[in-house]
């Protein structure tokens, strides 16, 4: 899984471990009898109200609780019906306003539950979910590509992902805060996985400046250029290194960047990176009156760009004729609008609730598919270690050799340089003897080898019961082996850097 700890490049830059950069954040906010008692408040009240459910599912989220009821029957016998759905909704509505620390949101219908409805419910205790959280999703971990990028997730907690590489553009719409934050996670997510020598990223439009925050890294391909003057030199300097990249794969024969990439390599020629044009963004009155200087280049810059490794990511405050000409929206497969700047976009959805709209963040645009996604929270202590980490590695490249090894703070980025015996070896020499069994001896084994340990791989792999995979999590824990917290999710090696 390179997505989760360092890997190095033909250039030895080496990418940071995501556990030195993102936070792992706190387990779920609610505990399970905080849960119970608040599903036992719903489900006493809508009985009072006449609108009796049964309960069929919880689904616990970091931001909120989502509880899968079926409708039940009311009514006396011989004339007994079932609850509707809508009557069901007011009673909600009459809820929250008996309770209004809660928010409460309507699903007239959850993805595989059948006559089941979902009730939304957020409280003080509930936070945003986490980068982190949602990067260590088997969706995620799973996907070969560095270049794949997180949107959000569903109100029924399901991934949206997609492959940049695959992408020639990406248009963002939304208010100045609300793009700047979907800009900044995505530029976040592809420098924490790729290195200076695997992305270059050139920054311009009204609103680039507000993105130096981000991009104080070696990734940024000169400076920032909010000017449109200079915004259309970058798009023509960008059309050209594409036409080049054309023609070098044509003399090859390559058919895809990454084959050309790789053919460069076996001729001893340094592969080239991909380069990320963003443009944040076009709706400022200065670039909307030089659109007839912008817009018929970054056209032709759009026709198949993705192919030679080349990526547009364009923003604006609102999708119209206007903002947006309709000869470049058409360009981008795929826009993310921001819930502010979503018009109409909303009510084309079925069995969408506006009760809905307070636990989302956007939605994301697919020709005619419209998915309504939460947004991951991302830190200025995020963005900072980020920034620092990138920094450190430019001046250590500056005084050393290439070949001396950059090694991140959880020790993991050394051992990926070493053969996977000698990387096992390395941190069974590291650790105590815990429980001096084959057990455990096999427990240390696979966590050198994968850098991280859970459940899943101690009883699918060693075949442990959840018991015993509890009891080597602990002593692991107990013995600063691996991180001490107690959330189910991943827990990274702790190691002392390699000297």
């Amino acid at each position: 899984m390179p997505q989760l700890f360092s890997r190095v490049d033909d250039n030895h830059w080496l990418t940071p471990t995501i556990a030195d950069i993102l936070e792992q954040g706190s387990g779920m906010p609610l505990s399970e009898a905080m849960i119970r008692e608040q599903m036992s408040l719903l489900q006493n009240k809508l009985a009072e109200l006449e609108t009796p459910v049964k309960m069929v599912d919880i689904l616990p989220t970091p931001s909120y609780t989502l509880f899968i009821v079926k409708p039940e029957t009311i009514g006396r016998l011989g004339n007994r019906r079932t609850v509707t759905a809508n009557e069901i909704r007011k009673s909600i509505g009459q809820l929250a306003e008996e309770n209004r620390q809660w928010k409460l949101g309507f699903m007239p219908s959850v993805p595989d539950h059948p006559e089941a409805i979902g009730i939304l419910l957020r409280t003080e205790h509930h936070v945003p979910i986490n980068m982190r959280r949602l990067m260590l999703r088997n969706m995620f971990r799973d996907n070969p590509s560095t270049l794949a990028l997180i949107f959000g997730v569903t109100l029924s907690q399901q991934l949206i992902l997609y492959d940049l590489a695959t992408l020639d553009g990406l248009l963002i719409i939304g208010t100045e805060g609300a793009k700047f934050h979907l800009l900044q996670n995505i530029l976040l997510s592809l420098t924490l996985l790729n290195t200076p020598s695997e992305i270059r990223i050139g920054v311009t439009g009204h609103s680039a400046s507000a993105l130096k925050s981000v991009l104080n890294i070696p990734h940024l391909l000169g400076k920032v250029l909010p000017e449109p003057e200079d915004g259309v030199k970058l798009i023509d300097s960008m059309i050209k290194e594409a036409e080049r990249r054309r023609t070098g794969l044509s003399e090859s024969n390559m058919k895809t960047f990454d084959d050309y990439n790789a053919y460069l390599r076996s001729q001893q020629k340094p592969s080239l990176p991909r380069m990320i044009l963003v443009i944040d963004s076009v709706s400022d009155e200065r670039w909307a009156q030089t659109k007839d200087r912008w817009v018929a280049p970054l056209n032709t810059l759009l026709q198949d760009c993705a192919k030679v490794g080349i990526h547009v990511l364009m923003s604006a405050g609102i999708l119209d004729a206007i903002n947006v000409p309709e000869t470049i929206q058409s360009k981008f497969p795929i826009k993310i609008l921001s819930r502010n700047s979503a018009g109409k976009y909303p009510e084309k959805l079925e069995n969408f609730h506006g009760s809905l709209m307070r636990f989302i963040d956007a939605f994301v645009l697919i020709g005619e598919e419209i998915t309504p996604i939460e947004v991951c929270a991302v830190s200025n202590e995020e963005i900072e270690r980020a920034n620092t980490y990138w920094q450190n590695a430019l001046l250590k490249r500056k005084g050393e050799n290439p070949q001396t090894p950059i090694s991140g703070k959880t020790g993991v980025t050394q051992m990926l340089k070493m053969p996977t015996d000698a990387r096992t070896q390395a941190l069974l020499d590291q650790l105590p003897s815990v429980i001096p069994n084959a057990t455990l001896q096999q427990a240390r084994s696979l966590t050198a080898y994968l850098g991280w340990i859970s459940m899943g791989p101690l009883q699918d792999v060693l075949g442990l019961s959840t018991e015993e995979a509890k009891s080597v999590i602990e002593a692991l824990k107990s013995n600063g082996i691996v991180e001490n917290i107690d959330a189910p999710t991943l827990r990274f090696v702790r190691l002392a850097d390699f000297k």
